[in-house]
């Protein structure tokens, strides 16, 4: 949530499925805990954040 907000979210995709919401994509991330966080016990903060923007622009990229 603190890489991309509801409001970034809303105008990437405003033309989306009604069902791919901010909240339903979150629920979905939720699902899989090491997506954006299988390493936080060896990394730094900023490294994991770094890492996690990587993780998401791969998977919008695959959605957009």
């Amino acid at each position: 949530m603190s890489i991309i907000s509801e409001n970034q979210w809303e105008s990437s995709f405003p033309q989306r499925n009604s069902i791919y919401t901010y909240e339903n994509f979150m629920k979905a991330l939720a699902r899989y805990p090491k997506f954006c966080g299988e390493a936080k016990d060896s990394v730094e903060e900023s490294d994991l954040e770094n890492a996690c923007k990587i993780e998401l622009a791969a998977i919008l990229t695959h959605m957009k």
